[in-house]
């Protein structure tokens, strides 16, 4: 039998020892994206997810941030923005258990209209075919059976941000997730990504091993 989890959202201290005292196995808090440009004219507030930061030492759990990577026009350089973002969250606490991915596409979703706009996916693409899937950028293997958005960052360059941070925390290919990768090869395009990420990966490692610690 599957065990149920108990998600709350905790948007303040007490709302986050209230959730804590009545046994939630996980709570969450979120933000809008971290480039300057791109969150200009939104909501957001930084400085609340570094006070939960806080809190989260002060009541003793783990927490989990979540980096989203690739968004629609972001650059190289606004991506390190929020690499800092993240340096400063492991300064904070340093338990952190940083996960990274990509930007997804949906169907019905104003991504996904602007995504065929920009040709990462094609005009013509049919959700409901999984055969279509060998016409789009994925990473079944790790980020999920779905494409993956593309814009200004350069596969490399996304292979580094996302595959630096994995190594960092020790996250690694499970032999499931190796079959997946496997199963889930359609084409070329999924072989071009796989080895990109893979140099990607090899090259922290290296750079690791040698004493030059890189998260890019």
């Amino acid at each position: 039998m599957k065990k149920v989890e108990l998600l709350s959202p905790a948007g303040n201290l007490e709302k986050l020892k209230i959730a804590i005292d009545y046994g939630a196995d996980a709570v969450y808090g979120g933000v809008s994206h971290f480039s300057l440009r791109i969150r200009s004219g939104k909501e957001f507030d930084l400085e609340r997810a570094y006070r939960f930061l806080e809190w989260s030492k002060e009541l003793d759990f783990v927490p989990n941030p979540f980096f989203i990577f690739s968004h629609d026009t972001e650059s190289w350089q606004e991506a390190q923005e929020t690499l800092e973002i993240m340096e400063r969250v492991k300064s904070i606490n340093p338990l952190s258990q940083i996960s990274t991915a990509i930007l997804h596409v949906y169907p019905g979703t104003p991504l996904e209209r602007k995504a065929r706009e920009k040709g990462i996916i094609p005009q013509d693409f049919l959700w409901s075919k999984e055969e279509e899937m060998k016409r789009v950028a994925r990473f079944p293997a790790a980020q999920g059976d779905v494409p993956l958005y593309k814009d200004r960052l350069s596969w490399w360059q996304i292979g580094k941000l996302v595959m630096g941070w994995s190594a960092v925390n020790k996250k690694r290919f499970s032999r499931s997730k190796v079959r997946t990768l496997l199963r889930t090869l359609k084409g070329p395009k999924d072989l071009w990504i796989y080895i990109v990420f893979a140099l990607a990966l090899v090259r922290v490692l290296f750079l690791r091993l040698i004493g030059r610690e890189s998260k890019v």
